[in-house]
């Protein structure tokens, strides 16, 4: 982006330089007199013609800089939005794991619990599932906690893109105005 605003700043001081060069062209061609030679005349006309055609090339040229540094903004802003709003889907998702794990979690302590009370010779093998269970829950759990900062992250990026997009647009309609 330096070389890209080093162009643009080289760019701007011709036109400001053009801008002036045609406003004391025009001023010269108004302070001509009945007596001015037409070989001068035609002279300052073309100098200041020329002039005219060099400034309108090089507005033009910044108008489409400015056109596709627009649209290169609107589109990183647009594909940063879309990674935030899929990243929300899978943590909604990724919620509703946890939950249902932390069901099962809770069902099988019970589980285990009964069997505890009962004596009975199944409680290794719920203890087993109880603690798989556990086990899993803190994993989904550290999905979630995961993909939560990925979307903080994101969201970021996304508002940097925004205030740098908005910093361009007020520099460029200050831009505008001088031209």
């Amino acid at each position: 982006m330096a070389v890209l605003s080093f162009k643009i700043q080289a760019d701007y001081e011709k036109v400001v330089r053009l801008r002036e060069e045609i406003a004391k062209l025009e001023a010269q061609m108004r302070g001509f007199g009945r007596n001015t030679p037409q070989t001068e005349i035609k002279e300052v006309e073309a100098r200041l013609a020329e002039a005219k055609k060099e400034f309108a090339a090089i507005t033009t040229e910044a108008a489409k800089a400015g056109a596709t540094i627009e649209h290169n903004f609107k589109t990183k802003i647009h594909s940063a939005s879309t990674v935030v709003n899929d990243l929300t889907s899978k943590i909604i998702e990724q919620k509703s794991v946890v939950k249902d794990v932390e069901h099962d979690v809770r069902r099988l302590g019970e589980a285990y619990q009964k069997a505890l009370k009962n004596n009975s010779n199944n409680a290794p093998n719920i203890k087993a599932d109880y603690d798989a269970a556990k086990k899993a829950l803190q994993e989904e759990k550290a999905a979630l906690f995961g993909l939560t900062q990925e979307k903080a992250k994101a969201s970021l990026e996304t508002k940097k893109l925004k205030d740098e997009y908005a910093t361009f647009k007020e520099e460029a309609g200050e831009a505008v105005k001088a031209n």
